[in-house]
This record gives C-alpha cells, structure tokens and sequence, in this order.
C-alpha cells in the first residue's frame, strides 16, 4: 500500500510517546531510506538521546522544541473543562474555556476558531448561556466571524438561535465591498433550510426579533445588489419571507420547491409532523436553556 509508510511512520512515533525506543526503531528500519518520511528518524532518535545531533538546523530545533515544550497548561485545562461538565459546575466551564479561547488566539488562530465552535456549541448542548463566549469571540474575531461560528456552533441545539446569528453574519457581510452574489446565495440556502425547520415557532419576542433583522437586511441587500429585483411575496411570516428571498438570491433549485412546499402544510399530517419536530416541542421535554441575550446583536 502507498500509505504503509505512514503506518509506520505512526507507530514509530506512537512507539516513541511510549518510551519503547525498541519497537521505535524497528518501525523505522521498514521504512524506505529514500522515502521523505526517513527525515523523522535521526529527529527522534536525537530526542531519546541515543544518536544525538551535533549541529541542528533551524528547522530541526523548531521541530524539537514543538515535541518538548512544556503542555502542563493545556493538560490542566482540559482536566478543569472535563471536570466542569462532569460536575455540571456551569461558571468553571464558561470561564476555562474562555480563557483557553483568549490563549489559544495569541498564536493559533484557526484552532481558536474551532475552539470557539466547540465551546459554544458545549455550553449550548448543556444549557449554558453562552453569551460570555460570544462576547469574548466578538472582542478577539469581529463581529462577523463571531455571528457566524456561532451560528455554525448552535445550529443543531439551538436552530432558531442559530437562523439570528446566521442573518447577523450576513448583516455584517452586507457591509464589505468583498460580498458576492454566490456568497450571498449561500447565506440564504442556509436561511431556507433552517426556516423550513423551525417556521412553526409561535415566541412572539422571537419572531418580532426575526422580522426586525430581515427588514435591516432587506435595506442592506436593496443597497448592495442593486440589479436584482427584489420581487418576493407579500407575507407577515419571517420565516416565509426568508424563503421567498432565498429564492431570489441564490439559484438553487432547492429553495424554489421549499418555496413551492409552503403551501402544502395545511395538510394535517404535514403539520403534525413539523409539530412533533419543532424546537418548543423538543425543548419542553429538556431542562429550561437560558436564552442567548439579543444586544449581542447591537
């Protein structure tokens, strides 16, 4: 197999976590001297202080101070984290991950963004209020950034929290001079998708939150797409609203027959359906969550 290398490569250094310098070597002696992979072997042997290496090269010393560099904090804070959710200790997990999310953006900003997805998406699978997170994402990434790793992180907990942030997100975008049609089409499959999931939520507050956000993106998308007749149809429903946008700004077929299937809910069978899915029928059966404050969206 053309992978074989790597298995081996994988269980030599798998072989060197373990201190079994035996098994280390013998899993490199299988592997080609020609192949790149070989570069690892005087690298390891030089950390087990059996073959050490006179003079490095600057890439090698990065490699080596990568391996030996000191994790006591990491190790502690996904002790504390594991503990928290454990014990259900709800302000222990708010605050490590918080500043594990602080840390972690200093040097590393693609993991900071998944940590970010992961915490809030924790927090929001246990019934904690994220909303010290979004903040603290909102202060390292922006404001857009943050609307949409939030969204991406609530969608399966929390759809209907999720459709605000994604709409926010794309409030922001509206904004740049870099937003193109396609993105925006995008933006609004997504809209169309999570509409069709949640559109049976009767939360007043929520839907007059809903409507006020799609009337300020209304203006933006009037303002930045000029060309595009914004014919959609006349309804009071927020949620039939965004799948009668979606159907003028993105081209995908799926959105017409989601427009199309509107229609069709009158059907007591259909509406039973949607009932029995919708989030107030899944979240009566939960434990109360406590609500994402709207001023995030300020």
């Amino acid at each position: 197999s053309i992978l074989s290398l790597w298995k081996e490569l994988i269980f030599a250094i798998h072989a060197f976590y373990d201190k079994d310098y035996y098994e280390m070597e013998a899993r490199f002696n299988n592997i080609d001297i020609k192949s790149d992979l070989i570069k690892f072997k005087p690298l390891l042997l030089h950390l087990t202080g059996k073959r050490p290496i006179q003079n490095l090269s600057h890439k090698q010393n990065i490699f080596i101070d990568n391996i030996i560099k000191d994790r006591s904090f990491i190790r502690s804070v996904i002790t504390e984290i594991i503990e928290s959710l454990e014990y259900d200790m709800e302000n222990l997990f708010l605050e490590t991950t918080n500043l594990m999310l602080q840390d972690l953006n200093r040097n590393y900003k693609e993991p900071a963004h998944k940590f970010a997805i992961w915490s809030i998406k924790t927090a929001s699978r246990y019934k904690y209020s994220p909303t010290e997170l979004i903040a603290t994402c909102k202060k390292l990434f922006g404001n857009t950034l943050a609307y949409r790793l939030t969204a991406i992180a609530m969608e399966k907990e929390e759809p209907d929290i999720s459709l605000l942030f994604w709409i926010q997100s794309l409030l922001s975008r509206l904004k740049s001079k870099d937003l193109t049609l396609e993105e925006t089409g995008a933006y609004f499959t997504i809209f169309s998708r999570l509409s069709e999931k949640i559109n049976t939520s009767q939360d007043k507050f929520y839907l007059d939150s809903l409507s006020g956000l799609i009337i300020s993106m209304e203006f933006e998308l009037n303002n930045k797409f000029r060309n595009i007749t914004n014919n959609k149809e006349v309804s009071d429903n927020p949620f039939e609203i965004l799948i009668s946008l979606s159907t003028i700004y993105s081209s995908l077929n799926e959105n017409r027959i989601r427009f199309d299937a509107l229609n069709t809910f009158s059907d007591k069978k259909t509406t039973d359906i949607i009932l029995d899915q919708s989030p107030s029928r899944i979240k009566a059966q939960k434990k109360g969550s406590k609500p994402v404050q709207l001023s995030l969206f300020d």
